[in-house]
Parts: structure tokens; sequence; C-alpha cells
């Protein structure tokens, strides 16, 4: 899904994957991988992207159809990440070392996520929205609302 948002986006506008590319200072090569669906992007670039053409994370990952929020915010708040994952990560009931299995980073990468030392990748933030049915903008602080459909699971 993303992959689709992200070259209609791009055409919508009449840009080159390398117009893009360069608007946003990320190289051609690692652009073009996420286009086309063969890497994940890391997470502040998708926050970047988002920013860029004024929609949603959500709308972006295909999580909602929704393009914006009403109270969306432009900034992520990395404080109200850190918090979000601290609190589901409770909630489902991991530990920091069965995240840091799962993710196969050590223990000190997922503390560092939830202190806000370090931006999560973007796998780790869509483990938590699957598992949660979390919006990833809630997650990030940029909304406090959650799409019609998630809220109606």
């Amino acid at each position: 899904m993303i992959t689709d948002r992200l070259r209609s986006l791009r055409e919508g506008q009449g840009l080159t994957r390398g117009d893009l590319s360069e608007m946003i200072n990320v190289p051609l090569d690692d652009y073009c991988l996420w286009e086309d669906g063969k890497e994940n992007m890391p997470l502040l670039t998708l926050i970047k992207i988002s920013d860029f053409y004024g929609v949603s994370v959500d709308y972006l990952l295909g999580i909602s159809d929704m393009l914006n929020y009403d109270d969306g915010k432009e900034e992520y708040d990395k404080l109200d990440l850190a918090y979000n994952l601290r609190k589901l990560r409770k909630q489902i009931k991991f530990t920091h070392d069965r995240l840091a299995r799962k993710f196969k980073v050590d223990k000190e990468t997922i503390i560092r996520y939830e202190t806000a030392n370090e931006a999560p990748t973007l796998d780790f933030v869509l483990f938590y929205a699957d598992k949660c049915g979390m919006s990833v903008d809630y997650m990030l602080g940029r909304t406090k609302e959650l799409p019609e459909e998630m809220s109606q699971s």
C-alpha cells in the first residue's frame, strides 16, 4: 500500500523520483528502494515525506484512508512516542529482553527507543501499531484521535 501511495502522491505533484529525493534530501537509490517496496524507509524519513505532502503517516502506510487529522500537528513529539512505546510494551506484557530478541537488537536499544534517545525503526513502530490496533500518528503524538476504522475495532 505504501508504495502505491508514495508513487501516486509523487506523480500527482508532477515530480520524478529524482526531484523528490532531492527535495527531501535523501539519496535517489534509497528513495527508489522505498517506493518499490524493497526496503522500509527510516521512520524519520517517513515523517518527512508525510510533512512534505501534507498527509498523515497513517495515510502513507495504508493504515487509514484519512488524509489528515483535524487536530494533527506538523511535528512529531519524540517524548510522546517514547511514552507510548513504554506504555504499550507494558500493555502487551513484553519485557525489554523479549523485544530485543524479537527485533534482533540489544536491550539497550529498546531502552533508548523508550527514553527518546534514539528514533525507533519503522518495523518496531509498525509492530506496536498492529499488535495494539493503534494509529502510528497517534503513537507519534501527531493526533489525539484514532482513525474511524480503528475506533470501531
